[in-house]
């Protein structure tokens, strides 16, 4: 995706605000998503979310290096899964 729209003709200035807007976009959306897997899981009862800090929303708590790389690279790719055991639920 970001690939496809560096590597077409213009000037890189002219690509600038779509780049910037669609990495902002991205970083919220990934964030809240990863972070609402872990609300639902902590408020399930289960407490491995929490204990690892992914109960929040930093974005650097749901960066997943491959993953988020990947989302960047060909608009495919996922955050950093949270850890969940169903047999701890309540």
């Amino acid at each position: 995706m970001l690939l496809s729209v560096l590597q077409s003709s213009g000037p890189i200035a002219d690509k600038l605000p779509f780049v910037s807007s669609w990495l902002v976009a991205l970083t919220i959306a990934l964030t809240v998503h990863e972070f609402a897997h872990a609300k639902c899981a902590d408020m399930g009862g289960y407490p491995t979310p929490r204990m690892n800090g992914r109960v929040s929303l930093n974005p650097v708590d749901h960066y997943d290096l491959i993953g988020t790389t990947m989302i960047l690279l060909f608009g495919l790719g996922w955050g950093k899964p949270v850890p969940v055991n169903p047999t701890l639920f309540r």
